[in-house]
Protein backbone atom coordinates (compact mmCIF):
# COMPACT_ATOMS: atom_id res chain seq x y z
CA UNK A 1 0.00 0.00 0.00
CA UNK A 2 2.89 2.37 0.74
CA UNK A 3 4.25 1.78 -2.78
CA UNK A 4 0.89 2.84 -4.18
CA UNK A 5 1.05 6.09 -2.20
CA UNK A 6 4.61 6.67 -3.41
CA UNK A 7 3.50 6.27 -7.03
CA UNK A 8 0.53 8.55 -6.41
CA UNK A 9 2.85 11.18 -4.91
CA UNK A 10 5.16 11.04 -7.91
CA UNK A 11 2.18 11.28 -10.27
CA UNK A 12 0.79 14.31 -8.43
CA UNK A 13 4.20 15.95 -8.46
CA UNK A 14 4.69 15.38 -12.20
CA UNK A 15 1.17 16.51 -13.09
CA UNK A 16 1.63 19.66 -11.01
CA UNK A 17 4.95 20.32 -12.72
CA UNK A 18 3.57 19.78 -16.23
CA UNK A 19 0.49 21.90 -15.62
CA UNK A 20 2.52 24.61 -13.93
CA UNK A 21 4.94 24.85 -16.84
CA UNK A 22 2.00 25.54 -19.16
CA UNK A 23 0.55 28.42 -17.14
CA UNK A 24 2.86 31.26 -18.29
CA UNK A 25 2.37 30.20 -21.92
CA UNK A 26 -1.39 30.29 -21.54
CA UNK A 27 -1.27 33.73 -19.93
CA UNK A 28 1.03 34.98 -22.68
CA UNK A 29 -1.29 33.60 -25.37
CA UNK A 30 -4.27 35.24 -23.65
CA UNK A 31 -2.44 38.58 -23.61
CA UNK A 32 -1.50 38.34 -27.29
CA UNK A 33 -5.07 37.55 -28.31
CA UNK A 34 -6.40 40.38 -26.16
CA UNK A 35 -3.91 42.81 -27.70
CA UNK A 36 -4.92 41.67 -31.21
CA UNK A 37 -8.60 42.29 -30.39
CA UNK A 38 -7.81 45.76 -29.06
CA UNK A 39 -5.77 46.65 -32.15
CA UNK A 40 -8.56 45.44 -34.43
CA UNK A 41 -11.09 47.43 -32.41
CA UNK A 42 -8.88 50.54 -32.55
CA UNK A 43 -8.88 50.35 -36.34
CA UNK A 44 -12.68 50.16 -36.39
CA UNK A 45 -13.05 53.13 -34.04
CA UNK A 46 -10.43 55.20 -35.85
CA UNK A 47 -12.60 55.37 -38.96
CA UNK A 48 -15.36 57.05 -36.97
CA UNK A 49 -12.92 59.06 -34.90
CA UNK A 50 -11.72 60.68 -38.14
CA UNK A 51 -15.29 61.86 -38.82
CA UNK A 52 -15.57 63.10 -35.23
CA UNK A 53 -12.31 65.05 -35.69
CA UNK A 54 -13.59 66.68 -38.86
CA UNK A 55 -17.11 67.58 -37.73
CA UNK A 56 -17.31 67.49 -33.91
CA UNK A 57 -13.93 68.63 -32.58
CA UNK A 58 -12.89 65.02 -32.00
CA UNK A 59 -15.84 64.19 -29.74
CA UNK A 60 -17.06 60.80 -30.92
CA UNK A 61 -20.00 60.86 -28.50
CA UNK A 62 -21.33 63.93 -30.32
CA UNK A 63 -20.98 62.05 -33.63
CA UNK A 64 -23.01 59.18 -32.20
CA UNK A 65 -25.64 61.58 -30.81
CA UNK A 66 -25.87 63.23 -34.22
CA UNK A 67 -26.47 59.91 -35.95
CA UNK A 68 -29.04 58.78 -33.38
CA UNK A 69 -30.96 62.09 -33.50
CA UNK A 70 -31.70 61.83 -37.22
CA UNK A 71 -35.14 61.01 -38.57
CA UNK A 72 -33.73 58.48 -41.01
CA UNK A 73 -33.76 55.00 -39.42
CA UNK A 74 -30.61 54.07 -41.34
CA UNK A 75 -28.71 56.88 -39.60
CA UNK A 76 -30.17 55.90 -36.22
CA UNK A 77 -29.05 52.28 -36.74
CA UNK A 78 -25.65 53.55 -37.84
CA UNK A 79 -25.34 55.55 -34.63
CA UNK A 80 -26.22 52.45 -32.58
CA UNK A 81 -23.57 50.49 -34.48
CA UNK A 82 -20.94 53.16 -33.86
CA UNK A 83 -21.88 53.25 -30.16
CA UNK A 84 -21.47 49.44 -29.96
CA UNK A 85 -18.06 49.62 -31.66
CA UNK A 86 -16.86 52.38 -29.33
CA UNK A 87 -18.18 50.61 -26.21
CA UNK A 88 -16.48 47.36 -27.26
CA UNK A 89 -13.24 49.26 -27.82
CA UNK A 90 -13.44 50.81 -24.35
CA UNK A 91 -14.22 47.39 -22.83
CA UNK A 92 -11.33 45.65 -24.58
CA UNK A 93 -8.91 48.51 -23.86
CA UNK A 94 -9.88 48.44 -20.19
CA UNK A 95 -9.35 44.68 -20.06
CA UNK A 96 -5.93 45.07 -21.68
CA UNK A 97 -4.91 47.84 -19.27
CA UNK A 98 -6.01 45.70 -16.33
CA UNK A 99 -4.13 42.68 -17.76
CA UNK A 100 -0.94 44.72 -18.06
CA UNK A 101 -1.05 46.21 -14.55
CA UNK A 102 0.66 43.27 -12.85
CA UNK A 103 1.38 39.56 -13.28
CA UNK A 104 -1.27 38.81 -10.66
CA UNK A 105 -3.86 40.70 -12.71
CA UNK A 106 -2.76 38.88 -15.86
CA UNK A 107 -3.11 35.44 -14.24
CA UNK A 108 -6.40 36.41 -12.59
CA UNK A 109 -7.88 37.63 -15.85
CA UNK A 110 -6.60 34.69 -17.88
CA UNK A 111 -7.81 31.99 -15.47
CA UNK A 112 -10.49 33.41 -13.18
CA UNK A 113 -12.26 36.13 -15.17
CA UNK A 114 -11.31 35.74 -18.84
CA UNK A 115 -13.14 37.42 -21.68
CA UNK A 116 -15.34 34.58 -23.00
CA UNK A 117 -14.42 34.99 -26.67
CA UNK A 118 -10.69 34.88 -25.92
CA UNK A 119 -11.08 31.97 -23.50
CA UNK A 120 -12.96 30.02 -26.17
CA UNK A 121 -10.38 30.83 -28.84
CA UNK A 122 -7.53 29.65 -26.61
CA UNK A 123 -9.42 26.50 -25.70
CA UNK A 124 -9.98 25.73 -29.38
CA UNK A 125 -6.48 26.50 -30.64
CA UNK A 126 -3.94 26.21 -27.81
CA UNK A 127 -1.04 23.84 -28.43
CA UNK A 128 0.65 22.35 -25.41
CA UNK A 129 4.20 23.43 -25.97
CA UNK A 130 6.76 23.80 -23.26
CA UNK A 131 8.70 27.03 -23.21
CA UNK A 132 11.32 26.63 -20.54
CA UNK A 133 12.00 30.06 -19.21
CA UNK A 134 12.29 31.27 -15.63
CA UNK A 135 8.56 31.98 -15.34
CA UNK A 136 7.58 28.52 -16.62
CA UNK A 137 10.06 26.69 -14.39
CA UNK A 138 9.05 28.75 -11.34
CA UNK A 139 5.39 28.23 -12.04
CA UNK A 140 5.88 24.51 -12.62
CA UNK A 141 7.88 23.94 -9.45
CA UNK A 142 5.52 26.10 -7.41
CA UNK A 143 2.41 24.31 -8.62
CA UNK A 144 4.09 20.91 -8.18
CA UNK A 145 4.98 21.74 -4.57
CA UNK A 146 1.50 23.07 -3.88
CA UNK A 147 -0.05 19.92 -5.39
CA UNK A 148 2.25 17.75 -3.29
CA UNK A 149 1.40 19.65 -0.09
CA UNK A 150 -2.33 19.34 -0.77
CA UNK A 151 -1.93 15.65 -1.57
CA UNK A 152 0.08 15.05 1.61
CA UNK A 153 -2.54 16.96 3.62
CA UNK A 154 -5.28 14.81 2.10
CA UNK A 155 -3.38 11.60 2.92
CA UNK A 156 -2.71 12.84 6.47
CA UNK A 157 -6.39 13.67 7.00
CA UNK A 158 -7.52 10.32 5.59
CA UNK A 159 -5.11 8.45 7.88
CA UNK A 160 -6.22 10.44 10.92
CA UNK A 161 -9.89 9.85 10.12
CA UNK A 162 -9.19 6.17 9.59
CA UNK A 163 -7.37 5.96 12.94
CA UNK A 164 -10.18 7.77 14.75
CA UNK A 165 -12.86 5.56 13.24
CA UNK A 166 -10.95 2.37 13.98
CA UNK A 167 -10.42 3.40 17.63
CA UNK A 168 -14.04 4.42 17.97
CA UNK A 169 -15.32 1.16 16.55
CA UNK A 170 -13.05 -0.83 18.91
CA UNK A 171 -14.21 1.07 22.02
CA UNK A 172 -17.93 1.28 21.22
CA UNK A 173 -20.10 -1.38 22.77
CA UNK A 174 -21.87 -3.68 20.37
CA UNK A 175 -25.63 -3.43 20.62
CA UNK A 176 -27.88 -6.37 20.01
Amino acid sequence: MNKLFDYARITVLLLGLLIGIQLPGLVDEYGRLLLARVQESNISVSQFQDDAERFFDGDISRLITYYESQQDLVFVAGGESIRAIVERNLYLSGALNNFRQSPVNAYFQAFIAPLPEIRDQIRDSYHYTVTLNAAAVGSGVGLALLAMMLFELLIFCLRKCSTLFSRKSKTSPVRN
